[in-house]
């Protein structure tokens, strides 16, 4: 038996374009890094707290999507898992590791900027949608007869 991952959701800026990689199978992964300064209340005034940084990846066709979708600046939401990394360090030998969000949804925050939105095409997402059609009479449907969508 497995345990659950550990999810959290990320909202921030990312501190580079997102850099686009292949493993040696030839799977794509997107990483970048969103951080996040928090702002405090001091008496009379806000100021700027510690900032967060959280290195990410993402996998896959949405690695792609990121790397051709999102830069440097931009502010994004991001939900995933929580995983360890762990190595030792080349030179020292020490044991090293760091916590990374492996991404499995992210989007552009509608914040502070707009968003445009277009489909890849890919999964049949962006194919041609036939009309809804009337029941009554089997003809293309308009708005005043469309089905109900519940």
């Amino acid at each position: 038996m497995t345990s659950p991952e550990i999810t959290v959701t990320a909202s921030g800026n990312l501190t580079a374009d997102p850099v686009l990689r292949f493993t040696d199978a030839g799977v794509p992964v997107a990483s970048f890094t969103i951080a996040h300064t928090p702002r405090i209340r001091r008496g009379d005034e806000w100021v700027d707290g510690e900032a967060v940084f959280l290195p990410a990846e993402v996998w896959r066709e949405q690695a792609e999507n990121v790397a051709e979708s999102l830069r440097r600046g931009h502010r994004v939401t991001a939900v995933g898992a929580l995983r360890q990394d762990n190595w030792k360090d080349k030179e020292t030998g020490e044991p090293r590791s760091r916590l990374k969000l492996v991404v499995s949804e992210i989007g552009a925050s509608t914040r502070y900027a707009r968003v445009s939105v277009s489909k890849t095409g890919k999964g049949g997402a962006d194919r041609d949608v036939p009309p809804p059609v009337d029941p009554a009479t089997g003809e293309a449907a308009t708005e005043r007869t469309a089905p109900a969508v519940a």
